[in-house]
């Protein structure tokens, strides 16, 4: 449970920082400031814990295969080399195979890899692009409401819940990214929502489709599907969105917000909505089936028969090409792999509680600016255990 001290500081709208304490988040790996050896050889972050596996299966293949051409009959028509090597070339003298084809093959091979890898490539700085649009949103929405929202009896409330709602939408949409329902996987939201807030963003909608629409081509009729399930509501940034759309409107109409200013607060919150629908486009696009399969298919071809065509040339060295062959190709597959979904707890992910983090910061700080104080945004280390930095605001 929460002490007493820290229940009251969560009354009061602090925000905490919760990203040590986080049992699955790993920290976004920084390496401009590591050497070209350091680099090379780092495993954490890197593709190598995802292809090690397959890569050595490629080279254990490829000494079977060694091991295939020495003990297989070749039958030449004579004891000249040429002989030999001509007889190593038909299929039922040896098992090894034309350089020509693995060529073609590769090529093809190379341009669905690389255009995998720009398309995932995209997706990851699309995903960056909408969530910096997310926290400029939100920068300026405080910004806009701390400082030209009038004085008034109720003003600092207002100023308060806005500011608040404004860090809950963001911690919403990182959940709804990320395909959490649960509210309890983003602890600062149990600090900033109260609990009507809270029921409402964890209620649940009658209205999912369990069945398809039927169609009778020859009665021109439809049959609607059926609604028998409840699902969580499946857009729930839109619904905090809507409640500072509401406390916005309040301010107008207690005359705390000119129309001007009513209409830009409204066009900033165009904004997070535009913001929210770039990021959910990109959660709910996967790549298409189809073209992942292909690749998968062509590059698990490609690896573990390319032994075949390179051991006339290698013959027991064959391993070593192979091996690099499978690591090149198994690796840039990999890439497009990891960062094709910018928004999970890898390494490589895009680090959304420190996004999180800035906005909690940047509202505390411009809180205490307009109050010409120091002492409201409080920073202070509360006696747990584990010593959690919390801003006020």
């Amino acid at each position: 449970g929460l002490s007493p001290e820290v229940e009251r500081n969560s009354s009061m709208g602090v925000f905490k920082d919760e990203q040590e304490e986080s049992p699955t988040l790993l920290p976004y790996g920084d390496y401009r400031d590591e050497s070209f050896f350091s680099t090379l050889f780092t495993w954490r972050g890197s593709v190598w814990p995802e292809i090690w596996k397959l890569v050595l299966a490629a080279v254990l293949f490829s000494v079977f295969v060694c091991f295939l051409d020495a003990v297989i009959p070749t039958n030449p028509v004579s004891n000249s080399q040429a002989d030999i090597d001509a007889a190593k070339l038909i299929v039922n003298g040896g098992i090894r195979t034309s350089l020509a084809f693995y060529s073609l093959l590769g090529l093809a091979l190379g341009f669905l890899l690389v255009f995998r890898s720009n398309l995932s490539y995209g997706r990851y700085w699309d995903g960056r692009g909408f969530v910096g649009s997310l926290v400029k949103a939100a920068r300026n929405f405080g910004r806009q409401v701390i400082y030209d929202i009038e004085d008034g009896p109720e003003s600092g409330r207002l100023r308060h819940d806005v500011i608040r709602l404004v860090n809950v939408m963001f911690g919403i949409t990182m959940l709804h990214v990320r395909r959490e329902t649960d509210l309890s996987r983003c602890p600062r939201l149990q600090f900033l929502l109260k609990p009507e807030e809270k029921a409402l963003l964890t209620s649940k909608v009658y209205c999912a489709r369990t069945a398809p629409d039927t169609y009778d081509y020859n009665t021109l009729t439809s049959t609607a599907g059926s609604f028998h399930k409840t699902v969580p509501f499946p857009r729930r940034p839109l619904m905090v969105v809507s409640m500072m759309n509401a406390l916005v409107r309040e301010a107008y109409d207690k005359k705390l917000v000119s129309e001007t200013l009513r209409k830009r607060l409204e066009r900033t919150l165009s904004d997070f909505v535009e913001a929210f629908n770039g990021l959910d486009k990109i959660r709910g696009t996967a790549v298409p089936l189809p073209y992942v399969q292909l690749v998968n298919l062509l590059l698990f071809i490609y690896v573990f028969t390319v032994p075949f065509s390179l051991i006339k040339h290698f013959a027991w060295f064959t391993p070593i090409p192979s091996g690099i062959i499978a690591a090149a190709f198994f690796g840039i597959n990999a890439v497009s792999e990891e960062i094709q979904d910018p928004f999970g707890f890898d390494v490589n992910d895009l680090p959304l509680e420190k996004f999180e983090d800035s906005i909690a910061q940047d509202s505390g700080m411009s809180r205490c600016s307009r109050a010409g104080s120091t002492h409201l945004c409080g920073v202070e280390r509360l006696p747990l255990q584990s010593p959690i930095l919390y801003y006020y605001f």
